[in-house]
């Protein structure tokens, strides 16, 4: 099933999206990977961390008290994304700043948890990822898939 250009939903094999508010004073735009930043709203993703999706469309919940509403992409999905750096068809990404994807970084060792001097696992890799379809340098438009 594929979608109008306007969306960055490309693909998507059943209905998965959700409607969150948008934060108070936050600016959200259609493509950006969001993160839920207070009870029940969203704001754009800072850097690494876990997000709940990617913004398929916005709206207003109320035109009196300006509250605003985004639909997010949230489920198995291929979706257009902005880049943060360079991403390659193939690489695991996470969330990058400003509502952006970014290849997932290699571990570093501040990442490692050990045990008697054995890394026992890495920190860094608990967090949501998804995978480039359509890779993009940075600032261009990626498609990944989420998982």
């Amino acid at each position: 099933m594929s979608f109008e250009n306007s969306s960055p939903l490309i693909e998507q094999p059943a209905p998965s999206e959700l409607s969150f508010l948008i934060a108070s004073g936050v600016t959200v735009t259609v493509g950006q990977v969001v993160y839920v930043s207070a009870a029940g709203s969203i704001s754009p993703t800072t850097g690494i961390q876990d997000f709940v999706g990617v913004v398929k469309s916005l709206g207003n919940v109320s035109a009196i008290y300006g509250n605003r509403k985004a639909t997010v992409i949230s489920g198995k999905s291929k979706v257009r994304v902005t880049a943060y750096g360079t991403i390659n068809p193939g690489d695991q990404v996470v969330s990058g700043p400003g509502g952006t994807m970014q290849t997932l970084p290699p571990a570093a060792a501040a990442d490692e948890i050990t045990s008697a001097g054995t890394a026992t696992s890495i920190t860094n890799h608990g967090f949501r990822k998804a995978i480039c379809d359509t890779g993009a340098n940075s600032g261009g438009t990626a498609v990944i898939v989420l998982l």
